[in-house]
């Protein structure tokens, strides 16, 4: 299983990215899972609807099942290596976030890009990085680019 986390600042690109990206490794016949790393408090459908009176009053764990979908809700936070190992048969995983995570990182530079953020495995950046990286810098639209970069690490 093949994982690399997609980092940036909010409103970057980062989802826009990993959405695309998702699109070019299914029609390559890969199978793949994402996780979303948040640092705001998760809510689950709309307020008052029955799994979000469960969660309100307290439950530990919510699991909705519907026709063609099961949603797990814990109260609880659990690291990256055990979301990981839990994931079952995956080709790929895209993570968006977990940038201080030993894993591979494509930084994303927004409008906003001040350099290479430290501390982080950063192995390319997608947008204008405006500096010499040191790894390779591609642009928002080369989206094949980047997927072969990623299947190639």
């Amino acid at each position: 299983m093949k994982t690399v986390a997609i980092t940036g600042r909010s409103g970057s690109g980062k989802t826009s990215l990993i959405t695309r990206l998702v699109e070019i490794f299914e029609r390559k016949g890969l199978t793949v899972c994402c996780v979303k790393h948040s640092h705001h408090e998760f809510s689950f459908g709309p307020e008052g609807k029955d799994t979000w009176q469960m969660l309100r009053a307290g439950a530990a764990r919510v699991i909705f099942a519907g026709k063609g979908m099961t949603v797990d809700i814990k109260r609880e936070t659990v690291p990256l290596v055990e979301i990981l190992k839990g994931l079952g048969k995956c080709d790929i995983v895209m993570v968006e976030g977990f940038g201080r995570e030993e894993i591979p990182c494509v930084a994303v530079a927004g409008e906003d890009w001040d350099g290479i953020p430290r501390g982080r495995k950063i192995v390319a950046i997608v947008g204008e990085a405006g500096e010499d990286t040191g790894v390779p810098v591609f642009p928002h639209h080369d989206i094949e680019g980047i997927a072969n970069f990623i299947l190639d690490l």
